[in-house]
């Protein structure tokens, strides 16, 4: 198992215990709404189908939680093809998102762990 691979395990499993502590009515009422994991990648899939390939690729997500769209985003573009991506990365369950950030950087320009890959 690669090292992308197991983080997107541990981010999973993180989500389904986050989820499980409180219902979706009292998390919303908290401000708290997760993106499902399906509906990340069918929203990825559909702006790489819209993108000409070689398009750079700039993502910003201000309300990265557990990185649902950021994961989906390096499945659907590849490192490769990331020029840009920067969302905030604060104490809590965020850190999965910082992992995955570090899994993949390569040391291209605009990759860095921290706020931006």
């Amino acid at each position: 198992m690669g090292p992308l691979t197991s983080i997107e395990a541990h981010r999973l499993a993180l989500q389904a215990e986050l989820d499980a502590e409180k219902s979706a009515k009292d998390r919303n009422r908290l401000g708290q709404f997760a993106t499902p994991t399906g509906l990340a990648a069918d929203v990825l899939t559909y702006a790489r189908e819209l993108m000409p390939m070689d398009a750079p690729v700039r993502f910003l997500d201000p309300a990265l939680g557990t990185g649902s769209f950021y994961s989906a985003l390096l499945r659907e573009f590849g490192a490769r093809n990331i020029e840009l991506a920067t969302a905030p990365i604060l104490p809590g369950p965020r850190h999965l998102a910082a992992d995955i950030i570090e899994a993949e950087s390569d040391g291209t320009p605009g990759a860095s762990s921290g706020s931006r890959c």
